[in-house]
């Protein structure tokens, strides 16, 4: 079972771990780096993010689940998702702003076993972006190097703005896809079961334009990055993480991609997203650890997971606004927390 959040964040994974509508990547919120870029309105994703979708482009509607587990299910032609959206990578696309006339586009692979649950893989797409500052959903209430841990809050985020028709190609799509802004909140929400993001294909960004200038971008998604110690798969038994001592982290090198950043985060299914660490490492290292400190208030709770993978993250300008976009690939794994 994996835990429920609220899906005001594109359900960022982006990232990740939903919190309170928000997940980040690598960042805290507002911090300007990858998920940190302030934005808001609404919009949830992250890793392993999906929810069932239908119908033509439009609107999302329906509650979030997180814990890097997602699948989505329905025909997907353009631009709406309805019913559940599910996140479990770390993502931010809902976030505190850093200033004003901020977005966030994010796109995320999640890569599943076909277990259940999961099952099979999903890609989600989220994008907001906005003229003011939300408060930020998340706070860090201990950092230890490169991690972090975060308790959360659902924001109160003001309504973003428009950028018009946002148009999705490349990957392993067949034609272009569309998505529209969603009513009231003019945030963007897209999900669909399959593999779409498939490094290293650019997926390429077009916006029609509204209150945000029409801009075109692209950007190459990294390759599945697993974990060759802890063990962590998807359908796979849980894997004891003792929260004692460090917990060393190892993969393989031939699967990164220069540029990106390997992002590990992770939260028992009783937090139901609301509280999670990440922690974020250089792929080229190929071995690093999360500090006892950050794995510490999980002690002896039990059932959790962990999601990991990587992310490639693109800045640019579209008028006033300064947009960051994220590309993310990733899986998780049940854990057992001792």
């Amino acid at each position: 079972m994996r835990p429920i959040v609220t899906t005001t964040l594109f359900a960022l994974g982006l990232v990740a771990i939903g919190c309170g509508g928000q997940v980040l990547v690598g960042g805290e919120p507002g911090d300007g780096g990858p998920g940190g870029a302030g934005s808001s309105g609404s919009g949830s994703s992250s890793g392993g993010s999906a929810g069932a979708s239908s119908g033509s482009s439009g609107d999302a509607s329906g509650s979030g689940s997180s814990g890097g587990s997602g699948s989505s299910s329905g025909a997907s032609s353009t631009g709406s998702s309805s019913g559940a959206g599910s996140s479990g990578g770390s993502f931010s696309s809902s976030s505190s702003g850093a200033g004003d006339s901020v977005g966030t586009v994010a796109l995320n692979q999640y890569v599943g076993s076909g277990t259940s649950p999961p099952t099979g893989s999903s890609f989600f797409f989220t994008a907001s972006f906005s003229t003011s500052s939300a408060a930020a959903a998340c706070t860090a209430t201990l950092t230890s190097g490169s991690c972090a841990f975060y308790l959360c809050a659902v924001p109160q985020s003001p309504p973003g703005v428009s950028a018009g028709r946002l148009t999705i190609a490349g990957g392993e799509l067949s034609s272009p896809l569309t998505v529209d802004p969603m009513s009231g909140t003019n945030a963007y929400q897209y999900g669909v079961s399959g593999d779409l993001l498939d490094g290293p294909q650019p997926m390429t960004i077009t916006s029609a334009g509204g209150v945000v200038p029409a801009f075109a971008r692209s950007i190459t998604p990294p390759p599945l990055l697993q974990l060759n110690q802890p063990p962590v798969r998807s359908g796979g038994a849980p894997v004891i993480i003792p929260t004692s001592q460090d917990l060393v982290l190892t993969w393989d090198t031939g699967k990164t991609q220069p540029g990106a950043t390997v992002v590990v985060t992770g939260s028992t299914n009783a937090e139901n997203g609301e509280n999670y660490f990440t922690c974020s490492f250089a792929p080229t290292a190929s071995a690093a650890a999360i500090p006892q400190a950050v794995l510490a208030p999980y002690a002896h709770t039990g059932a959790g997971y962990m999601t990991v993978g990587q992310y490639t993250a693109t800045s640019f300008s579209a008028g006033s606004f300064t947009v960051t976009m994220t590309a993310l690939v990733d899986s998780s794994g049940d854990v057992e927390f001792e």
